[in-house]
């Protein structure tokens, strides 16, 4: 398995209007804005033969369902939201071989993508993709979550008891094509650190209902 990687701690390499903390930090300031008074652990620490296993297992179950070369299906000329979802969806079609684990979708929209599970454990599976290589020097960014709200219904429907999920980033490796060359798993930690970058939406609904004047034509 690949050494962990440094921690992101220079100022430089995250957006100047952004802000670094760890990614238990995040969740703990972000379930506070959501209203929650008392937040709860949503990231728990990697054992490091669990770690070993899921490399093992997911670089064995890729293999089995001949990834490597595959073409994702619509992958040209889709944009690039699109095609991390063709991506996401791809990999849950064909990796359906994983030894000793089990590859699940959680319902509703938000983070994360995927539940991995195993006998008395599961975890939090994020996937990505991108025709960068791992050596290539990139600032752009890896959008995890904006809310807890789907992570925090998983554990409620598996029980308050369990220890905190441990997280996992799937990047699916692929061309301009959308030609698969492989992956990359990165077991994120508590201590991460994670760029935060303050953003505001709106909807139809919300401005139907706010005192903001408009002007329709015709």
């Amino acid at each position: 398995m690949a050494a962990r990687s440094a921690r992101v701690v220079a100022v430089e390499d995250a957006e100047p209007e952004a802000k670094l903390t760890s990614f238990s930090e995040f969740y703990t300031r972000l379930q506070r804005w959501e209203g929650i008074a008392n937040p709860r652990n949503l990231i728990g620490p990697w054992p490091p033969r669990r770690r070993e296993g899921i490399a093992a297992a997911l670089s064995a179950g890729f293999d089995a369902a001949g990834l490597l070369g595959a073409e994702i299906p619509g992958f040209a000329g889709s944009t690039p939201q699109s095609r991390g979802n063709k991506a996401a969806k791809f990999l849950k079609d064909r990796l359906t071989a994983v030894p000793s684990y089990r590859l699940g979708v959680i319902g509703g929209a938000g983070y994360p993508d995927f539940v991995l599970r195993w006998q008395g454990g599961w975890c939090c599976a994020e996937v990505k993709s991108t025709s960068k290589l791992d050596g290539d020097a990139s600032s752009l960014r890896i959008v995890l979550t904006g809310s807890t709200a789907r992570l925090r219904a998983e554990i409620d429907r598996i029980g308050h008891d369990a220890p905190p999920p441990c997280h996992l980033l799937f990047t699916l490796n692929h061309n301009d094509e959308g030609v698969v060359t492989g992956m990359r798993l990165d077991f994120l930690e508590p201590d991460t650190m994670v760029s935060v970058k303050l953003e505001a939406s709106t909807s139809r609904v919300m401005l139907g209902r706010g005192q903001q004047r408009f002007h329709s034509h015709p």
